[in-house]
């Protein structure tokens, strides 16, 4: 079972007993930028900002699941968190875009794209972006109009962080379809 960023695993009886192991590991597979892969950064003269940037960093980096990992997925993905249920979520894509933008850039980028790929080739039939789509797994689900605004949000900034034209084209109509959708919904009163 490859659950990503995690690295450590505890064990423990929940009944009286023991336990006997003959082999134990885990398989940490996420991506770790070495100095030379940021592209951006953050220096003071406070200790602890900078402290809480990096791990920012890190902690970014523990979302991001390299090619072939999780469910062998043959694209990069960015998921919700290195101790969640390891699923591409819209609303996190929207904070986590741009802040693996600002710290690897282009070395990122690809991470942030292919997330996106994945959620807009999800789209329902009304046009409705999903919230949330498992790593290289069939189907989404659509649950909340906020989410599936966040999608679409999440896709214009990264066409803005990029300048990513083919990008931009290619999501065009699913954007369009995302806030016809949204339009869709209101009614008389706004």
């Amino acid at each position: 079972y490859q659950q990503g960023g995690e690295r450590f695993e505890r064990i423990a009886l929940t009944t009286p007993g023991t336990v006997r192991l003959q082999s134990v590991g885990i398989d940490f597979k996420a991506y770790r930028a070495s100095p030379s892969k940021y592209q951006g950064w953050f220096l003071s003269s406070d200790a602890l900002l900078n402290r809480i940037w990096y791990a920012g960093a890190y902690t970014l980096q523990l979302d991001m699941v390299p090619p072939g990992t999780q469910n062998k997925n043959p694209e990069p993905a960015v998921v919700d968190g290195a101790k969640r249920d390891r699923a591409i979520w819209s609303g996190n894509l929207l904070v986590q875009g741009p802040g693996i933008w600002l710290t690897l850039g282009t070395n990122g980028a690809d991470y942030v794209k292919q997330s996106l790929l994945a959620i807009a080739q999800s789209a329902d039939s009304s046009g409705a972006l999903p919230g949330t789509k498992q790593v290289n797994a069939p189907g989404a689900l659509i649950f909340s109009e906020s989410y599936s605004m966040d999608a679409a949000n999440a896709i214009v900034d990264y066409y803005r962080y990029t300048g990513d034209h083919r990008f931009g084209k290619q999501m065009l109509p699913k954007v369009e379809k995302q806030l016809e959708f949204i339009a869709s919904l209101v009614d008389g009163r706004g």
